[in-house]
């Protein structure tokens, strides 16, 4: 017999199944991003593809990965180890067009760390389940496995749920002890080198500043020592800039943050008030997929019994507008927060694929904080049905992508990647199929070039 505690564990194999079996295993879905062959891999195995100290001062060269003064050089340092474990993996096991090393954060750390946060947050464990596999289903956190690109999305979504984790870790513990102990105050410690480090991720992972104050608000308000947190707290930024406006330059010539920054040829300049919340709606659209995907009658469905699990009543759960109220304000904040980040650097862009590897984070704590006021049949009906036409949606964005991005131009047959892999051990591809080869494994290309 079906129960809660079967439930959502089900939901987790099935949603593990449709991973492997038709998602990584399918070369026709996975896919490797045009700009990553052209540009970073070239960048980053140009002094070689061993393994070196150098590549840590090869990070900072901005111009080489990013084309742009921006200080994502620990995106940077990852996409180089990425290049250079690829051309490693490609000598033992047939090339994969997507594997990336962001795939142990993606697939193995993050949806623990994010549920074990989810459990502290939303104090309900069946609403822990519900936000994690709303997550695992969004278009943008998939983004991270169909397609190899830049690291810097992925690597923000870790470290921006490992923040989250730590000062959950914490907020219990000052909520135990009404006050910080020494090993809380080593913790917090790593909270702040964490989001320190994250700041060389992407930019997007700036908005921790915000998210933990507004989630784990008796942490900044209950310690006795509270002055002394949000001294630490708001001294991370202005510290990080100091290290990007001066420190940087040193090893990184050239590297000019603030023209870039604040330069008169940002594309903000040129948008009208209504183009600037473009990106903004494309975000929030990648998440309402279940209402245009769905159809309209089963969308309004899916919102209606959303609207009722909001309002709807219960001895435990009874409306607190002020506890109820971070659920909304985080992802509204961080609409507004991208929406003017990304039209700054970007101008108008497609937010509903990896530019929406964030925003699922926010949205599915608050969509499951409103299904978890619902029976676990009816939450787990509804659920059920925003995992499929989200899974859809993916389906579609992963598809719009491919053909307008994808290095190779035309999907792969797995069984034809594997037949020229095994040829190329033994040297005996002919050229049509070497080219063809050299298009999906550049590591290969580079074995083949050094034989002849």
């Amino acid at each position: 017999m079906l129960t809660e505690q079967r439930c959502f564990p089900l939901l987790l194999v099935a949603w593990a199944t449709y991973l492997i079996a038709f998602l990584i295993l399918d070369f026709q879905k996975v896919w490797m991003h045009r700009e990553f062959v052209d540009h970073y891999l070239a960048s980053a195995v140009s002094h070689g593809s061993a393994f070196a100290w150098s590549d840590f001062s090869r990070a900072l060269g901005f111009m080489e990965f990013d084309r742009a003064p921006r200080p994502r050089f620990l995106s940077s340092l990852c996409l180089i180890w990425t290049a250079k474990s690829r051309l490693v993996w490609e000598k033992i096991f047939p090339p994969h067009p997507s594997l990336s090393l962001t795939w142990i954060f993606t697939l193995g750390l993050v949806p623990w760390l994010y549920f074990q946060t989810a459990c502290r947050l939303l104090k309900d464990r069946r609403a822990a389940w519900l936000a994690l596999l709303l997550l695992l289903c969004s278009a943008g956190y998939l983004s991270g496995v169909s397609m190899l690109f830049h690291p810097a999305k992925p690597m923000a979504v870790f470290c921006i749920v490992f923040s989250l984790y730590l000062a959950s870790r914490l907020d219990e513990g000052i909520k135990r002890r009404a006050d910080l102990g020494w090993r809380e105050w080593i913790g917090w410690g790593l909270l702040v080198g964490m989001v320190f480090i994250g700041f060389g991720f992407d930019e997007t992972t700036w908005f921790i500043l915000v998210a933990v104050p507004f989630y784990f608000s008796d942490l900044f308000l209950l310690s006795a020592k509270r002055h002394w947190i949000w001294l630490s707290w708001l001294s991370i930024f202005p510290v990080f800039l100091l290290v990007i406006t001066f420190l940087v330059p040193r090893y990184s010539p050239g590297f000019d943050f603030w023209h870039y920054a604040l330069g008169t040829n940002q594309p903000l300049r040129s948008l009208g008030i209504r183009p600037f919340f473009a990106n903004g709606l494309y975000l929030v659209a990648s998440q309402l997929s279940w209402i245009r995907h769905g159809g309209w009658a089963l969308g309004w469905v899916g919102l209606h019994a959303a609207l009722l699990g909001w309002f709807s009543r219960s001895p435990s759960r009874d409306l607190d507008w002020r506890d109820d109220g971070r659920w909304i304000a985080v992802p509204l904040l961080f609409v507004i927060f991208d929406t003017f980040l990304l039209t700054r650097l970007m101008g108008i862009i497609d937010t509903t694929y990896y530019y929406a590897s964030v925003f699922p984070l926010f949205f599915s704590l608050m969509l499951a904080r409103i299904l978890s006021r619902m029976s676990w049949r009816r939450s787990g009906l509804v659920l059920v049905y925003l995992m499929a036409i989200s899974l859809h949606h993916f389906e579609l964005m992963n598809r719009r992508w491919r053909d307008a991005n994808s290095a190779i131009g035309m999907p792969v047959s797995r069984t034809r990647v594997w037949e020229l892999w095994r040829e190329s051990r033994h040297h005996r591809l002919g050229a049509s199929a070497e080219r063809e080869l050299i298009l999906m494994s550049p590591g290969i290309a580079q074995e083949l070039k050094a034989h002849d």
